[in-house]
């Protein structure tokens, strides 16, 4: 896909790469609520999509939440030898990841697609890596204590304390394992952030403040 849509001069992106419990989604929404951007959603890449010259069924979130990330033939396979005799199993799992792939790349140029318009907060996605080192672009990076993000969880959703934990663990497996499997990228690399933030310590209002105040020095004389 080549991309046509110009930016405007001063117009930043801010990508936003959480932890599973630590207030990530609230911190990404109240902030582009405060800055006037534009939330990437799934509302925002149909119209991308639209401009681009995709079709709108065509746009297949790849979050990078769920636990999809592995190749699949990594999943189909995880607990027991492959079936060497059916080929017609790898075909359909070589399929199938070649339509994983696809999605991400599709998402990718949609992100691609938003950095351009500028003006706009990307959570998750992998958009750290994508737009890392680009002038007009503040990757953040938030986090907190294990426990208190088992606990968060814990009481939101009404859990046990043992199921908040593998699901914490899980969400955050899933979010290095795509990372990883789409950009050969460790999540956890500080050198692809801007700034990190414990919301451990934070209010979800005073890391807005924060990456507000990051963005604007970050920034400056784009």
């Amino acid at each position: 896909i080549t991309l046509h849509l110009k930016k405007r001069r001063g117009m930043a992106t801010i990508t936003i790469s959480r932890q599973f419990g630590s207030h990530g989604d609230t911190v990404a929404q109240l902030l582009a609520a405060q800055l006037g951007y534009r939330y990437f959603d799934k509302n925002l890449m149909v119209g991308l999509a639209v401009n681009l010259g995709m079709k709108a069924e065509e746009v297949i979130d790849a979050s990078e939440e769920q636990p999809r990330a592995r190749s699949l033939i990594e999943r189909l396979f995880a607990n027991f030898a492959p079936p060497m005799s059916e080929p017609a199993v790898w075909a359909a799992a070589a399929e199938a990841q070649v339509q994983d792939r696809m999605q991400v790349e599709n998402v990718n140029n949609l992100i691609l697609a938003a950095h351009q318009q500028g003006n706009v907060v990307i959570i998750g996605r992998g958009g750290q890596c994508l737009l890392h080192g680009m002038g007009d672009v503040v990757c953040v990076r938030l986090q907190a204590p294990l426990e208190l993000r088992i606990r968060r969880h814990q009481e939101r959703a009404g859990l046990t304390a043992e199921v908040a934990r593998q699901q914490v663990l899980l969400r955050d497996q899933a979010s290095a394992d795509y990372v990883r499997h789409y950009f050969l990228e460790n999540i956890d690399n500080p050198l692809l952030y801007d700034l990190i933030l414990n919301t451990g310590k934070l209010t979800p209002a005073r890391a807005v403040e924060l990456i507000v105040q990051a963005a604007a020095k970050l920034t400056a004389g784009q």
